[in-house]
């Protein structure tokens, strides 16, 4: 279902707090899971929160969920990239 969603969303980007963690670990487990090697991203439209945050000088604040929870971290993040980016 995650491959699908992606899929219908290919030409958006694709955020990660980091691009060399989030999005091999992501393209592994659907390249052993689903047998496919093309991702349904492209390269060029992943996009990194981290430097974001290292550029401007901030950070992610965390005042709910449980840290290194994959949910909780990527609502964390996305809540703080619409809130900077607005």
């Amino acid at each position: 279902m995650f491959f699908e969603y992606l899929s219908k969303k290919r030409n958006e980007p694709l955020w990660a707090r980091g691009p060399h963690f989030d999005v091999p670990i992501t393209q592994v487990a659907m390249m052993k899971v689903l047998g496919i090697g093309k991702m349904p991203w492209k390269y060029y439209n992943v996009y990194d929160g981290r430097t974001v945050c290292n550029v401007f000088g901030v950070d992610i604040e965390r005042d709910e969920g449980v840290h290194h929870n994959a949910l909780d971290d990527s609502i964390a993040q996305a809540k703080y990239l619409i809130d900077f980016f607005h």
